[in-house]
């Protein structure tokens, strides 16, 4: 079984900076997704954004590969 090992932490900031190479008609169109899933977030888990969300499905990721 193969696990994956993150050896970095990305954020918002590094991925929007990691983006920024690509067509600003790409980068709104992946920005307005961010802020439609935090909505989203919002509205179902009572949450500000998705930050909680996403760290939490990453650790029953994590849980469910060991």
């Amino acid at each position: 079984m193969q696990r994956g090992i993150l050896l970095r932490t990305r954020t918002r900031i590094t991925y929007f900076t990691s983006i920024s190479s690509q067509s600003k008609s790409v980068q709104i169109l992946k920005q307005s997704t961010i802020k439609g899933f935090d909505k989203f977030c919002n509205e179902q888990f009572h949450t500000k954004d998705s930050e909680g969300i996403i760290e939490e499905l990453q650790q029953t990721s994590n849980a469910a590969s060991d």
